[in-house]
């Protein structure tokens, strides 16, 4: 079965079915297919090359584990990020608490909507300039901690201002503020990218 394409609901039930069933070869497509955009997920969330790669195998070695049971209520790419972002933010949580406090900066602009395709994380995946990647993974690596969760929470879950707010007991004015800060400051370093398209 073919993952080049976005999976419709009756496909994704049928390789759930077949993972429930065992077959190694529909879990090794599964794997071969979301890999790389999991590994650059978790990589934008830790900054770490190896407990990134860490953090991708054990999902899918849970995956394979409890596969008889395996059944995931979401898509299968919103249940898989859903749960590399879990990972990682238990993972961050337990080596260093969130600190820090808001900085507000200007309105939305129209970089907002350029710098939030270019490093959408599916594009990442697909990105085959190697250099590009790796200055979009390391403008997103090199954003303060606190405002870089907000953006990737925001931006790669699609989890709205109200909700963010709500998860990190901070004003939805702080979380706006937050995601318009990073926006500048990732449209500064990949502004050479961006504007030759």
């Amino acid at each position: 079965m073919s993952f080049d394409k976005i999976l419709t609901k009756e496909e994704e039930s049928r390789i759930i079915d077949l993972i429930n069933g065992g077959s190694e070869a529909a879990f090794k497509e599964l794997v071969q297919h979301y890999t790389k955009r999991l590994y650059f997920y978790a990589w934008q969330y830790l900054g770490d090359q190896h407990m990134a790669e860490d953090i991708v195998q054990d999902l899918f070695t849970e995956i394979w584990t409890k596969r008889k049971t395996w059944h995931p209520n979401d898509t299968l790419q919103g249940y898989l990020l859903k749960s590399i972002k879990n990972r990682c933010l238990r993972y961050i949580q337990k080596q260093r608490p969130i600190t820090g406090s808001s900085i507000g900066l200007a309105s939305h602009g129209e970089q907002d909507e350029k710098i939030a395709t270019a490093v959408d994380i599916q594009s990442v995946a697909r990105i085959e300039n190697t250099l590009l990647a790796n200055d979009i993974l390391e403008a997103l690596r090199a954003l303060p901690e606190r405002c870089g969760l907000i953006f990737r929470m925001h931006r790669f879950e699609g989890i709205s201002q109200k909700e963010i707010a709500k998860e990190l007991n901070i004003s939805v004015k702080t979380v706006g503020n937050q995601i318009q800060r990073a926006v500048n400051i990732l449209y500064k370093k990949l502004r050479h990218h961006i504007d030759s398209e």
